[in-house]
């Protein structure tokens, strides 16, 4: 072994060890200093690096989104953007919850997300984008084509990217705005979390500079992973229910990789597929109101003059129009018009190159704007109808380039359809004219010896470039917004005789609404209408309310007998004492959007009706088409009837707005009874104008009726004035009843609005589910979705069960729960029909097939 043992050398190192520990021991607090600070400096460096990329990437986004709606190629959004606004849905009471005070107009018009249009005319209760964010929900904004959902993204997305939002809550979020297109669904074999971002970090690394292309990765997983993103998803409104099945699997699986990220997507009407699964709350963009309407078109006028080159003007023959006569002939019949429609309109009427004012002569006008010259009207119609009647709103260009190359010049032809067709690079289309020399003579020298001239670009690639298509990743193109694409294709059946079966078969989608919408304006749709009306829909009645949506365009005589067919059903919908209201609603609405001169002599008649719903529809009817021939009848519905009449007739009278109206609906807030003087005075805070006014002059009033009715009015305005009258009646009214509701509305303002959606708790935590199981001795596991108890609440002797276990139910579509809703929608409670027939509708709306009544013994 010669091992031996020195007793110095063992000594020395043991001194040596012990110096060594005792000078650690004393250096310890400096070495942890010194690593905190270590720590402390990489932090910072890593939170400047992250800042840094984030104040690039929030600029770049503003830039690229203010040329993201109709007009991008004239105005930036900022300019010329109309704030946009959702239509609130209805508060929900639950049990032991305090009382929350109704809006006359959500008392009075029915709940119908699906025709915004009556709640944006008479000033239903609504909700700003981020009011609608601040309850924690995920939003699928919903709204027909062209109601203005892209540009609400947009909106939102710049307002958030220079914290301009008017909820600081948002500024924490960082938006990602993202076609549907852009992402390239399905995703092929992603194997972890930024598998599933790697199409949001390509799409924007198209607009950031080139230096920050390097962290814009780590940028983005660490805003997901943080729970700061804000994915804007645009473009899945104009999907077919076949493909929404991508776009569902692909959010489910983003959600639960960061299931602290926040959605908000576009969404159509007719139907989105399993949201309720993924915790969406869809609400209805409101079209614009009449002062908005206004304020667009002075605020275009002005931007025109500005920026609009006078050459421009004089070109088309504007130089010596007066701008205030052009905005008095665009400024009339807009009612039924969407913001994409009215937004044409005013284009045309200031480019000189519209040939009516009818909306689809505003729509051909702009696709010929953007359409570069040479390319045949014929081509645009075949692509409109091979996407439409394909139900497919994405293409691939070289599917693009087999359909239109009868059409192609021949010197574009020589390049053959793959060829052509396979030109995108960066999600931008290259036209022959921008690739090299080199290439365009390689395919020359293929195709011919004699020439080696470029060739022009093909139609598909021009069309690209003038922005009536736009390009995507994988080859794809899209129409630049789908009411291009379903116009054309509605052309193509009226003009080119194309049989338009395919269409009608379709499930609905985006696609096919706007196709038949446009029908009518391009020739006989007798067949159409017929195979619309025979169709079952026992519920809903979708098919005879999609059937009305034709009435608008036709250009057909009124005496057709198709039009007079779908008319006399919404009729027999609206008088047919078994529909719940919010359907009755829908054929009231279906009947004053169609545009039909007769409709306005249809409505005086129901006015006269026995039935007291159908008074109050006919009345909500009359007022919104302006009807000044019925103010007599009016005036006497607001003393004669039930409640909702009387509120009806007072909207009505002052939407009219002549003199002899106004002047009935003062003198009922003068000497009517307490009700009658509350309904008119929330009534006249609809009238910017005179009503407003006659608010003010009142507020001073000796009677103290008076007063107290002008107090509702003024809550229904959400302006400076009004607060301080409010703020004036609460401290110096001398009559306690007075300054009470005063009181009452200002702490309503302080607190968040009841309507904004929030997310449903968890069963096993609801306090009135408890209380209700517990009822029946019966008791709520935690992760049990409790359904049991939720259909005991719809039995319950307590009604105010009934709602709150409603907006569970909805969620559950099975046989049982539906085998337990359908006996209410033909009970004799009109509040429980409503309310199942808006769960119903939901339903539908999310992909449940629902079952004909007679399957249940009913109907």
């Amino acid at each position: 072994m010669n091992f031996r043992f020195d007793t110095i050398s063992f000594f020395i190192g043991m001194a040596t060890a012990t110096l060594v520990w005792w000078l650690v021991t004393l250096l310890r607090p400096l070495l942890e200093q010194w690593l905190k600070s270590i720590q402390n400096i990489q932090s910072k460096l890593a939170k400047n690096n992250t800042s840094e990329i984030e104040i690039n990437y929030r600029n770049a986004l503003h830039r690229q989104v203010q040329g993201m709606h109709l007009a991008g190629s004239l105005f930036a959004l900022d300019e010329i953007v109309e704030t946009p606004r959702l239509l609130a849905p209805p508060i929900v009471f639950e049990p032991h919850s305090p009382n929350q005070k109704q809006d006359i107009v959500e008392e009075t018009l029915p709940y119908l997300p699906y025709y915004p249009e009556l709640g944006a005319f008479y000033k239903a209760p609504s909700l700003t984008l981020p009011q609608a964010l601040s309850g924690g929900v995920n939003l699928a904004i919903i709204g027909q084509p062209g109601a203005g959902k892209t540009t609400a993204l947009a909106y939102l997305a710049s307002q958030i990217a220079i914290s301009a939002s008017d909820d600081p809550a948002l500024g924490k979020y960082i938006p990602f705005y993202v076609h549907v297109a852009d992402l390239g669904l399905p995703l092929h074999n992603p194997q972890k979390s930024d598998d599933y971002l790697a199409p949001i970090i390509d799409k924007i690394s198209k607009f950031m500079r080139v230096f920050d292309a390097t962290r814009i990765p780590k940028f983005v997983a660490n805003s997901f992973a943080n729970g700061q993103a804000l994915l804007l998803l645009d473009g899945v409104d104009e999907l077919a229910q076949s493909s929404l099945r991508d776009i569902n699997t692909y959010l489910l699986t983003l959600m639960q990789k960061f299931p602290n990220c926040r959605i908000v997507m576009t969404g159509s009407p007719e139907y989105l597929d399993s949201i309720q699964y993924l915790g969406f709350t869809a609400l209805s963009i409101l079209p614009w109101s009449a002062e908005q309407q206004t304020h667009f078109l002075n605020n275009w006028s002005s931007l025109w003059q500005k920026n609009i080159p006078t050459e421009t003007s004089v070109k088309n023959g504007l130089s010596s129009i007066d701008s205030t006569l052009l905005n008095r002939w665009v400024s009339t019949d807009n009612f039924t018009l969407t913001p994409l429609e009215y937004t044409l309109k005013i284009w045309g009427a200031y480019a000189g190159d519209t040939r009516s004012a009818h909306p689809a002569d505003n729509i051909e006008a702009h696709i010929r704007r953007l359409t570069p010259s040479g390319i045949p009207d014929d081509a645009l119609t075949i692509l409109g109808v091979q996407t439409s009647t394909n139900g497919i709103s994405l293409f691939d260009g070289r599917q693009a380039v087999e359909w239109t190359k009868s059409f192609e010049p021949i010197d574009s032809a020589e390049i053959s359809s793959e060829e052509s067709a396979d030109l995108s690079n960066n999600s931008t289309f290259i036209s022959e004219a921008d690739a090299s020399t080199a290439e365009i003579k390689n395919v020359r020298k293929r195709k011919s010896a004699e020439t080696h001239q470029l060739a022009k670009p093909s139609m598909i690639s021009s069309l690209v470039n003038s922005k009536l298509l736009t390009a995507h990743n994988g080859n794809k193109l899209r129409f630049a917004h789908p009411v291009f694409m379903g116009f054309l294709a509605a052309k193509g059946f009226g003009t080119m005789q194309v049989d338009s079966g395919a269409i009608l078969k379709q499930p609905a989608w985006a696609g096919q609404t706007i196709c038949l919408d446009y029908m009518a304006a391009f020739g006989d749709v007798a067949g159409v209408v017929k195979e619309l009306m025979v169709k079952e829909d026992p519920i809903l009645f979708r098919p005879k309310l999609k059937a009305a949506r034709l009435i608008r365009n036709s250009r057909q005589s009124r005496e057709s007998a198709w039009l007079g067919d779908v008319i006399a059903s919404l009729v027999q919908i609206l008088q047919d004492e078994d529909n719940p209201i919010g359907l009755r609603g829908e054929a009231m609405a279906a009947l004053a959007l169609c545009g039909d001169s007769n409709t306005n002599q249809l409505f005086r008649q129901l006015l006269l009706a026995p039935s007291n719903v159908v008074r109050q529809l006919a009345a909500l009817g009359s007022g919104f088409l302006r009807d000044a021939k019925t103010v007599d009848t009016l005036v006497d519905l607001t003393t004669n009837t039930q409640e909702a009449t009387r509120r009806a007739s007072c909207l009505a009278l002052v939407e009219i707005g002549t003199a002899s109206a106004l002047e009935a609906v003062a003198i009922n807030l003068l000497r009517g009874d307490e009700r009658l003087r509350i309904f008119s005075a929330e009534a006249l805070a609809n009238h910017p104008s005179d009503g407003q006014d006659a608010l003010r002059e009142g507020f001073d009033s000796d009677d103290i009726l008076v007063r107290r009715a002008i107090i509702y009015g003024l809550s229904r305005i959400n302006e400076t004035w009004s607060t301080q009258l409010l703020e004036k009646a609460q401290v110096q009214d001398e009559q306690w009843a007075v300054r009470n509701i005063a009181v009452e509305f200002l702490n309503a303002r302080q607190k968040p609005d009841p309507r904004i959606p929030t997310r449903l708790t968890a069963p096993h935590e609801t306090p009135w589910l408890i209380e209700l199981a517990g009822k029946y001795g019966m008791g709520i596991p935690p992760g049990q979705p409790a359904t049991d108890v939720m259909l005991l609440a719809l039995k319950d002797s307590n009604r105010d069960f009934f709602q709150p276990a409603l907006n569970y139910l909805r969620s559950a579509p099975t046989e049982g729960v539906l085998a337990a809703l359908y006996p209410h929608l033909y009970g004799i409670d009109p509040e429980a029909k409503e309310a199942v027939f808006q769960t119903l509708s939901y339903m539908a709306f999310t992909g449940t097939l629902l079952p004909n009544p007679r399957q249940f013994g009913l109907g």
